[in-house]
């Protein structure tokens, strides 16, 4: 197919120009309804004032094809016609006066029958001989070209469109002189209002119950105008009963079609299990024609699946008598909807029973069970973990075999002295704590046990640490431990030093004065994390707001336990501490401060 820059490149003389109004319009503008399978013929008109200069035009014009179809496969050419088959009407006759008859070029474009378009249809002047330079074509209500359909209903509403249009001016630069009319469309039979819905499609074709499903609904404007207009969708809650699930507007123009996502999406927890209609429902006032306003699709809700598993378990080969072992679990919910369930870590008899809480779907959780060996007879031991569901009316975990897991461990006999940690702990108010403000008093209590033979002394350290520092907490002695026998040692940990919003880690070590320690493994002994938080974020989202004064309130008011509305750490919430959270959320004190 030519384009306008091959077909005019060879020119070189140039088209006066001059400022003009031109319209291209269909005719006529309403095509009476013709019988199923019949010729419908339209016309483009032009209208250009003296002096528009017009070498070449094009045009793009879509249909509904579900109502007409490009083309009638009866004529030579089968879906658009000019004169004499070689040339335009318009560029056609005004060449034709210059002497020449085939001065222009007519190029049909293409059509696409399922699209219902034409594309590219263009007539431009390819010749200059006996043309007076300076003139080009003009006139009103000339015809460019004949378009050809066939019907496929002789009541049913079509636009005619034309999407796109173009006039040229110059002979030499096309594209620079490329000029946009004004359009007047016309109407396969009278024009209506009417919308409809192609689809509605679910991301799944079955989902457990409780799952997340997005409903796309395709929705297409059939009629002559432009239209806002709501689709919801809906899901058969009964055989009589349609449940409204999500509505969803859409404002198309004629012929124009959109898929959209409902939003939020759906969520079927409150759904039954069983096979359901999904529909789609567009709701369009004055719309003439509802039997297209519907689309429907199936899904099944299936039961939910209940599945906790244990899926990998660790431990030291070996440990002798006295260690405190850990043992890692991971667990996951390999299931369809949130659980609660209970970990047991066992040998021959129970080392420690975990309950696992509001564990969602496909999550993980790792537990560390701290396994004290003292007493504990030498062998190797099998160390079984076991996952089992809370009981809930109608829950069964549904797959066996996956529940369980275990290692196995050698205990060999302690020899000599035997030092180790067996706790360590930050304590705030009496309470083991897992965050602190700068400005509290956090105590660190360390137990050490003697696992060995013989009484011994020892020196107890504990520390904070980061990814980028490890600051020393305190160091103390134990004296004079009986075999056996533990002891705690109190540490005041100085936070006012730390950053604020950090996450620091806890560990304690011992060290045997005056002996060898037959087993170095239990020297040492990580807790977990602290987080130093931002002074007065009380719910600890990294920001002082609002929300935060208001807990401060409430615990002063005694409606919440709230032990980080205690600003200041003096073991009571006052006026004082609803007072420092009002300056910091003034920023006339710093979070970062005590």
């Amino acid at each position: 197919m030519y384009s306008f820059a091959s077909i005019l490149c060879c020119l070189t003389v140039p088209i006066a120009t001059a400022s003009s109004t031109v319209t291209f319009w269909v005719q006529p503008n309403i095509t009476t309804g013709v019988a199923a399978g019949q010729k419908v013929t339209v016309d483009i008109y032009i209208n250009a004032s003296e002096g528009s200069a017009i070498v070449g035009w094009e045009v793009n014009i879509k249909v509904n094809p579900d109502v007409l179809m490009p083309g009638n496969r009866t004529l030579p050419l089968p879906w658009v016609w000019a004169e004499s088959g070689k040339a335009g009407y318009f560029l056609y006759d005004w060449c034709k006066s210059g002497g020449r008859n085939y001065n222009t070029t007519f190029e049909a474009g293409t059509r696409n029958v399922t699209a219902g378009t034409m594309t590219d249809v263009l007539e431009a002047v390819v010749g200059w001989r006996n043309f007076t330079q300076g003139t080009g074509a003009s006139g009103m209500n000339k015809k460019l070209v004949r378009l050809y359909f066939t019907s496929k209903s002789a009541t049913a509403y079509s636009p005619i469109l034309i999407t796109e249009a173009y006039y040229y001016t110059s002979l030499n630069a096309p594209a620079d002189d490329q000029r946009v009319p004004n359009i007047i469309n016309g109407h396969y039979n009278n024009p209506v209002h009417d919308v409809a819905v192609k689809s509605i499609t679910p991301s799944a074709p079955s989902v457990y119950r409780g799952g997340m499903v997005t409903l796309s609904v395709k929705a297409f404007n059939p009629g002559a105008y432009n239209e806002t207009f709501t689709v919801t969708a809906y899901y058969n809650k009964t055989a009589s009963i349609w449940q409204p699930i999500r509505s969803t507007n859409f404002t198309l123009t004629p012929l124009e079609t959109q898929t959209k996502d409902f939003w939020p999406v759906w969520d079927t927890e409150d759904v039954e299990p069983g096979n359901y209609t999904l529909k789609a429902n567009a709701t369009l006032a004055g719309d003439i024609n509802l039997a297209n306003n519907v689309a429907t699709t199936t899904i099944e809700i299936e039961q939910p699946l209940h599945d906790v598993a244990v899926t990998a378990i660790s431990a030291p080969s070996t440990a002798t008598v006295g260690d405190i072992v850990p043992i890692n679990v991971t667990v996951a919910n390999l299931g369809t909807e949130t659980v609660n369930f209970t970990v047991t870590v066992s040998y021959d008899g129970e080392i420690d029973v975990e309950n696992v809480t509001k564990v969602t779907k496909d999550e993980t959780r790792d537990l560390t069970v701290q396994w004290n060996t003292a007493g504990v007879t030498p062998n190797t031991y099998n160390i079984t973990a076991s996952a089992v569901l809370w009981a809930v009316t109608g829950w069964v975990d549904r797959v066996e075999g996956n529940n369980i897991n275990t290692t196995s461990i050698t205990i060999t006999p302690g020899v000599g002295g035997d030092a180790a940690v067996l706790s360590v702990a930050p304590w705030f108010k009496g309470q083991v704590l897992s965050a602190a403000y700068r400005a509290w008093t956090v105590q660190v209590k360390v137990t050490v046990k003697n696992n060995g033979a013989v009484t011994i002394s020892c020196t107890v350290n504990a520390y904070c640490f980061n990814a980028t520092a490890t600051h020393l907490i305190g160091t103390q002695p134990v004296n004079d431990l009986p075999a056996g026998q533990n002891a705690t040692v109190t540490f005041n940990w100085n936070i006012a030093d730390l950053t604020a919003n950090t996450i620091y880690t806890l560990k304690a070590n011992v060290t045997i004065i005056g002996l060898s320690d037959s087993n170095t493994a239990n020297n040492q002994l990580i807790y977990g994390q602290v987080k130093v938080r931002l002074w007065g974020d009380v719910d600890d989202n990294g920001a002082i707001n609002i929300l935060d004064l208001k807990k401060v309130k409430l615990a002063l008011s005694l409606l919440i336990v709230e032990p980080f509305a205690d600003l200041d750490g003096d073991c009571d919430v006052d006026i004082l501490d609803l007072k420092k959270d009002k300056l910091i959320l003034s920023g006339l004190l710093s979070p970062y401060s005590r």
